[in-house]
């Protein structure tokens, strides 16, 4: 080491000295903290892959969405369908008591009922008064059961709807299921 012959080479040393130290630990920091690109490229496979399995999962469940819907509404329309079927066979039904009404003399009202060829069963009840039933299919499982209930002639209305309410068909064990309120619009 040199000898100090001047009063301002102590700093000078110092400065000089630490200028090399900072510079060490600053060049030591820099590869300590720097980040390659591994580390960015695998954040980024794992990115897309979460990406990938959200689209995957929406698109599964828009699809089976849209099966759903489109299930419903054919059956829907199905219903409808045969909700239509019971209504005609209710009006021409509603023309044969009519009809049964006006007339004086004898009138073939069981007659002229099964000529609607509609498979209509007709039951006396214990009344007197006649209950009329028939079955709508909607589908392979399903039919719409209907009851009408003739009322007498002085009545205000020719007939009372008894029942209108969905069936499930016997299944494999003989079991037969009937929903008697369906909720649907009964057109009132």
């Amino acid at each position: 080491m040199a000898l100090i012959t001047s009063p301002l080479q102590p700093i000078v040393y110092i400065f000089i000295t630490d200028n090399i130290f900072t510079h060490q630990i600053h060049t030591t920091m820099k590869k300590k903290f720097s980040i390659g690109t591994g580390v960015p490229s695998i954040l980024m496979i794992f990115v897309v892959l979460a990406l990938t399995t959200f689209a995957v999962l929406s698109f599964t469940s828009a699809r089976a969405d849209y099966k759903l819907t489109e299930k419903n509404c054919k059956y829907i329309m199905n219903y409808y369908e045969a909700d239509k079927e019971a209504q005609t066979i209710i009006a021409a039904v509603d023309a044969v008591i009519a009809e049964n009404n006006r007339a004086k003399g004898n009138y073939d009202f069981e007659g002229a009922i099964q000529a609607l060829d509609k498979d209509i069963t007709i039951n006396t009840e214990n009344d007197g008064r006649l209950l009329l039933k028939y079955k709508v299919g909607i589908n392979d499982n399903q039919e719409l059961n209907v009851w009408l209930r003739v009322n007498s002639k002085t009545s205000e209305d020719r007939y009372t709807i008894a029942k209108y309410s969905v069936s499930q068909q016997a299944d494999s064990r003989g079991m037969e299921f009937e929903d008697e309120g369906a909720g649907w619009w009964q057109g009132n």
